[in-house]
């Protein structure tokens, strides 16, 4: 082999040391083969071809490559990755010195898309349940099953194992429904060839095993002219390793292995088991029949004069491997511990254990970690970790600092701001416009309508704010119209934003008219998915489109918006001719966001060139400075194996298919790899979600031989940092609030229920009455203990008013109607509906008792919520709204009001802490309600409980007012004196610690207040 020849015998599989740079070293051993050369040009270069496991090394490698040539130019090799990029294989077969075409490759059909695979097999699966005279599963949940089909599929055609292999297996071996379970499988078996034969394409795996095949027969038979190196792979997959082992024995062909560690003691090398990291390099060793000591070390083989056990290690990297070869022995030879030497001083130079509290706390200690790295010029560090929320974590984290790094592993399309808008439309036409889902979907940024994006925005909150809070609204585009019908706008400016906001409210209906008018269809057979999805898209563009830019242009602006375009014309492609498939919109919803949680979107530049964020497959092969491993956790790396749904253990066994813990011992190659770096740092949560997490296995093996003392581990003090750097400076208690505003800013003008707030809590006074601050309505709202009161006292005023002369015969059935049509918004939830409604109707039975026995009585309603003011000191006045005034047969009046929930008792009305009703009859005494004629003074007060309990669903309580009328006047008096208080620009109003209130809390819990967080009672009380 031409350059080669200081190579020795067997030389063509050769090994990178763990603590090595394994992309640096093999960009350099390259170069030497290059210079090796009879005759070295720039050119020359490009005759190698180097095979490595993922595009990710790749890019790597080239990068490597023109670093070590510092701006030289030349010729880079031809570099492919291996799991990714079949179809590039295929163009290795083109040699300029050769036509030959290797065999198959030319004839391979193209890959069906995985897509439509899964739509195919979700057909098949509903055809299997209706011939066996099985319920038919819903298409997405058929999807869903197909998933699990083509997971099954591609395992068995990933191992080289036939389907076949499934008749070997004996029904009566195993548990009873297996049969079943072999007869849905033979969906695969039988069916499916027919089907890809028909579409005329390839399972992915198939594809690709017949490709990286195909080409090692290609060059057993055609020898390659120029070297060919495989570098990075362990052949866990059949189709490499038959690779890997055709270039072992060809004079050209070089074989790079990662991380083999031959110094392992040869009885733990004998048993080693699949969870092991050097079980799947055994393996391999064993297939090409060689022994570890005849596996050369590439930096050495490549070196002139040297020698094989030449030390390229320093003491320091040789107590490192020593101490991970001993903490990750096999099961079958921990025995020995006892009697191994134990690592020494320089294994943990470099190695940093943290364990923190909470996942919140291990982000911000890795940020800092990494964060420190920029201190030094052209260092470079990289959090590896399978825990996506730990990397969205310290992305974010790092933002703080103004450092953008980007995670390799990318952002499901479900969670960017595309996959959000794209789900929101559909959505909010599935859930037939809930208000949720609609206020989310006006308020998203590529919103427009063909309004200017900030204008429409404007407008959407606009009509959350006036139309959309409070109780849920009619379903559909009606419900809409209707509950904006029912808003109510600034009186000066009421007819122009009703103009406005109708006109926006009807633009975004006709962008939505497409799918309303789906949903809207009979289904029928002929109603395909694809014009679903093409109804989807329509409202969509149209959605996005502004006053200034189109909607496909706003849509692709971003690389989540053309992956979700991508995706769209997938589906439609996946379900091309299946005319059958009828989905509701919930189901297409449901799918749709099922597809876009698969899609993983990654930006295209923009990253931190200097820090990094890459999950286990990503860091394959990689390097840096410093190593973070993060999220060391059970379950998270490695991951739990996941049971598989179709077979037992055993019987994976019987077809040939490898045991579950062979992922593990992957995931394990991958840690011991990344941990020999010379500077790594290990971190993980003790709690996770509020329980005890339980710590990695390596973790765990690697603290059995770590120092007595901690810090003996941490020479810098990260978590330290990262609790010290939120840490707050010691809380001084704050003092009441007690704002002072100017007097002409002090109300003029009270009402007689605000009395009761100035009195209780004058801080919410002065929030609600002259900072004009009003709490909003939740959106979707349940009908709450205030809507029903409002409710209940509207229908009683809509029945006074009709029927205050006379009562008429069915006065039940006539307050029952009334009920119904003021109700109308609060019965529209079923819970209000099967509670209160028979509440309401216990309530005008005992109202229409009550009423016939005042007017038997001569006692007859005068007014019913009748506005009334009269005039206090200091051109003060007292306004109120009285729920009802009857007349007695004496012409004195009665001033009664309405209750749903607890009655005050009357000592508190006496003392004046309820003053509502005597200061309503102080408005009375002096004619301050018009309309209700002349009167011979107030002869009671009276509160009428109407909840609809049992035993009774309402109830009376009158206080008489003695002839001189003293608790009127010292009302009156009370309020002169409490507005004369507040006249004084010195006097603020100041917030009560209303829980020491007795009068508060007497008849239960603590009321919730709105303004609770504007008073910030939790900060000094």
């Amino acid at each position: 082999m031409t350059g080669l020849s200081k190579i020795p015998k067997n030389g063509q599989v050769l090994t990178i040391p763990a603590h090595r740079p394994f992309i640096d070293d093999l960009a350099a051993g390259l170069l030497r083969i290059h210079n090796e050369m009879a005759n070295p040009t720039a050119e020359g270069l490009a005759g190698l071809t180097v095979l490595l496991p993922n595009r990710r090394a790749t890019t790597a490698l080239e990068t490597a490559l023109i670093q070590l040539k510092d701006q030289q130019a030349f010729f880079l090799p031809r570099i492919m990755a291996i799991a990714d990029a079949p179809d590039a294989l295929e163009a290795l077969a083109f040699d300029d010195s050769s036509s030959a075409i290797p065999p198959m490759i030319d004839d391979l059909l193209p890959a069906i898309d995985p897509l439509r695979r899964r739509v195919l097999l979700a057909q098949e699966i509903r055809l299997w349940h209706r011939h066996r005279d099985q319920p038919v599963p819903a298409t997405n949940l058929a999807l869903k099953l197909a998933a699990g089909l083509t997971d099954f599929l591609d395992e068995m055609q990933l191992e080289n194992q036939p389907l076949e292999a499934l008749e070997s297996l004996d029904a009566d071996d195993y548990t009873a429904h297996w049969g079943l379970i072999l007869d849905f499988l033979d969906i695969l078996k039988t069916r499916w060839p027919q089907i890809l034969a028909s579409e005329r394409v390839l399972d992915p795996m198939d594809r690709r095993d017949r490709s990286i095949r195909a080409l090692a027969d290609f060059w057993t038979a055609n020898p390659p002219d120029q070297p060919v190196i495989i570098a990075g792979s362990t052949g866990a997959i059949p189709a490499t390793t038959h690779l890997i082992s055709s270039l072992a024995t060809l004079s050209n062909g070089i074989v790079v292995l990662p991380g083999l560690d031959r110094d392992l003691d040869q009885a733990s090398w004998d048993v080693l088991d699949p969870s092991h990291p050097q079980y799947g390099l055994k393996r391999l060793l064993d297939g090409l029949d060689m022994e570890r000591h005849e596996v050369t070390d590439w930096s050495v083989g490549l070196r002139e004069n040297s020698d094989p056990e030449e030390p390229i290690t320093t003491p320091a990297v040789k107590a490192r491997a020593h101490l991970l070869r001993l903490a990750l022995r096999p099961v079958a030879t921990t025995p020995s511990w006892a009697t191994t030497s134990p690592p020494e001083g320089d294994a943990w130079k470099g190695l940093t254990m943290i364990e923190c509290r909470r996942p919140h706390e291990e982000a911000i200690t890795v940020a800092l970690a990494l964060r420190e790295v920029l201190e030094t010029p052209k260092k470079k560090a990289a959090l590896v970790t399978s825990d996506r929320g730990l990397a969205r974590r310290v992305a974010a984290e790092l933002r703080r600092w103004n450092i953008m790094v980007d995670d390799s592993a990318g952002s499901p399309l479900a969670a960017t701001r595309a996959g959000a808008f794209w789900r929101l439309v559909i959505e909010t036409v599935a859930t037939n416009f809930n208000p949720i889902s609609f206020a989310s979907l006006c308020q998203h940024p590529l919103a427009a309508a063909g309004y200017d994006a900030g204008a429409f925005r404007i407008l959407a909150r606009r009509f959350i704010g006036t139309a959309l809070r409070g109780p849920r609204p009619a379903p559909g585009p009606d419900g809409l119209r209707q509950a904006l019908n029912q808003a109510r706008f600034d009186p000066k400016t009421a007819e122009k934003d009703s103009t406005q906001i109708t006109a926006w409210l009807e633009t975004i209906l006709s962008c939505l008219t497409p799918l309303t008018a789906w949903a809207d269809r009979q289904p029928s057979s002929d109603s395909a998915v694809i014009d679903l999805i093409a109804r989807h898209k329509a409202a969509v563009t149209a959605l996005a489109t502004s006053d200034s830019q189109a909607g496909k242009e706003r849509l692709r602006h971003r690389a989540d918006g053309q992956a979700a375009i991508d995706l769209m014309d997938r589906l439609i492609t996946a379900f091309e001719g299946d005319h059958n498939i009828d989905l509701t919109l919930s189901h297409y919803a449901t799918l749709l966001a099922d597809v876009m949680a698969e899609v993983a979107v990654r930006p295209a530049y923009g990253g931190h060139p200097r820090l990094f964020i890459w999950g286990p497959l990503e860091a394959r092969l990689q390097h840096c400075d410093r190593i973070i491993i993060g999220g060391l956790n059970e379950g998270s790396w490695p991951r739990h194996v996941a049971t598989d749904p179709w077979m037992g253990r055993h019987m994976r066994q019987e077809i040939g298919l490898p045991p579950p813990e062979q992922r593990i011992g992957l995931a394990a190659h991958d840690f011991a790899q990344l941990v020999a770096a010379p500077e790594i740092i290990l971190t993980r949560s003790t709690h996770v979600a509020g329980a005890p997490s339980e710590p990695s296995r390596w973790w765990r093996r690697l603290s059995l031989f770590a120092p007595e003392s901690a810090s003996e581990r941490s020479p810098q003090p990260y978590r330290h940092w990262a609790r010290q750097l939120d840490q707050s400076m010691p809380v001084v208690q704050c003092p009441l609030p007690d704002p002072k505003p100017p007097l002409e800013r002090r109300p003029e003008r009270i009402s007689a229920t605000q009395v009761r707030t100035l009195i209780k809590n004058p801080y919410i006074f002065y929030a609600q009455r002259i900072l004009r601050l009003q709490a909003l309505d939740p959106l979707d709202a349940d009908p709450d203990a205030a809507m029903r009161g409002q409710a209940i006292h509207k229908t009683l005023e809509i029945f006074i008013r009709r029927y205050g002369d006379a009562l008429p015969d069915d006065a039940v059935a006539k307050l029952c109607t009334i009920g119904q049509d003021v109700l109308a918004p609060l019965l529209a939830s079923p819970s209000w509906k099967a509670v209160w409604w028979p509440r309401f109707q216990a309530i005008a039975d005992w109202f229409n008792h009550w009423e016939q026995q005042r007017r038997a009585a001569g006692i007859v309603p005068v007014a019913s919520e009748i506005l009334g003011e009269i005039p206090l000191e200091d051109k003060k006045i007292l306004a109120a709204k009285a729920d009802r005034i009857d007349r007695l047969p004496d012409g004195r009046l009665v001033i009664i009001d309405y209750k749903t929930g607890h009655l005050p008792s009357w000592q508190k009305v006496m003392r004046g802490e309820e003053p509502q009703l005597p200061l309503e009859a102080a408005i009375a005494l002096k004619n301050g309600f018009q309309g209700i004629g002349p009167h011979a003074g107030v002869a009671r007060l009276a509160y009428l409980r109407l909840n609809g309990g049992k035993p009774a669903a309402g109830k009376e309580s009158v206080k008489k007012i003695d002839e001189k009328n003293l608790c009127i006047t010292e009302a009156q008096d009370g309020l002169n004196r409490l507005l004369q208080h507040y006249a004084n620009p010195d006097q603020g109003y100041r917030a009560i610690q209303r829980f020491e209130n007795r009068s508060w809390t007497e008849s239960g819990p603590k009321p919730y207040n709105a303004y609770d967080h504007l008073i910030r009672l939790k900060e000094w009380s």
